[in-house]
C-alpha cells in the first residue's frame, strides 16, 4: 500500500501527499522513505512542475518515525548494527537535504531548473492552538 500519493494540478502545482493506511497519525517507515524520495524524484524531474507541496492526507502531518524502523537498520547490517544504523540515518539525512535543496546540486548549490527561496516561513494559526512556524522552500520553474 503507498503512503504517499503524487498527483499534479493544473496550476502546474505537484501534491505528495502522505497519508498512511490504516493509521491515525503518519508515522515514517522505511517504504514511506523510499516512496517519498521516488515521488520527490518524479516531481523535480518533470517540467510541467511549477511548484511542490507535501503535505498529510489526515489533520495532522506527522507523529514522527515508526521506531521499528531504526531497529530494521541495525538488523540489516548484521555483524556491525552500529554501521546499519548510521547508514539509514545518512540515508534519511540525504532525502531531506534533497528535498531542502529543491535539485540544487549537493555540492555545488548552483540551481537546476528549478529556483527556490529558503525564506519563506509557513505558519499556522487554528483558533485552540498556538501558532507555529515552519521554515519552508518555495519553488519555482
Amino acid at each position: 500500500m503507498s503512503e504517499f500519493n503524487y498527483s499534479l494540478d493544473s496550476d502546474g502545482i505537484g501534491i505528495i501527499s502522505w497519508d498512511v493506511p490504516n493509521k491515525s497519525m503518519n508515522v515514517m517507515s522505511l517504504d514511506g522513505l523510499i516512496q517519498l524520495d521516488e515521488l520527490f524524484d518524479k516531481a523535480i524531474s518533470d517540467n510541467n512542475v511549477k511548484g511542490i507541496i507535501i503535505t498529510s492526507g489526515k489533520t495532522d502531518f506527522a507523529g514522527g518515525m515508526d521506531l521499528n524502523v531504526l531497529a530494521d537498520m541495525k538488523s540489516a547490517q548484521g555483524v556491525n548494527p552500529a554501521q546499519g544504523l548510521f547508514d539509514g540515518v545518512m540515508r534519511i539525512h540525504k532525502l531531506l537535504r534533497k528535498i531542502e535543496l529543491a535539485g540544487m546540486d549537493f555540492k555545488t548549490k548552483k540551481r537546476s531548473q528549478t529556483s527556490c527561496s529558503r525564506n519563506y516561513w509557513n505558519s499556522r494559526r487554528d483558533w485552540l492552538r498556538v501558532a507555529i512556524g515552519l521554515p519552508q522552500n518555495i519553488c519555482s520553474r
